[in-house]
């Protein structure tokens, strides 16, 4: 059950990304370049935190694989889905 601390981590920076990125920015086009932005700082602070407890034994190498799958999954999906929110909005 670790892992679903990680989980939970991972889906509020998710959550977190557009409302972020539409405080920072004044535009439509400029929502989507600050949503790439602030997810991919987002990530990389997951990915830290991961990285930390793993060299501090909170967490096992399998622990760390199930997570690190979780994370590079996450990013395609989110990629994946900022892709098609551009093909829609750009279409209005």
């Amino acid at each position: 059950y670790k892992n679903i601390k990680y989980i939970r981590l991972l889906k509020i920076f998710e959550l977190i990304t557009p409302f972020i990125a539409l405080i920072v920015s004044q535009g439509p086009r400029q929502v989507i370049g600050m949503t790439f932005l602030v997810f991919f700082f987002l990530s990389l602070t997951y990915f830290g935190i991961l990285l930390y407890d793993v060299f501090k034994g909170k967490i096992d190498r399998n622990e760390f694989t199930i997570n690190f799958v979780f994370y590079l999954v996450d990013i395609v999906l989110m990629f994946l889905s900022t892709l098609i929110n551009v093909k829609i909005i750009s279409l209005f």
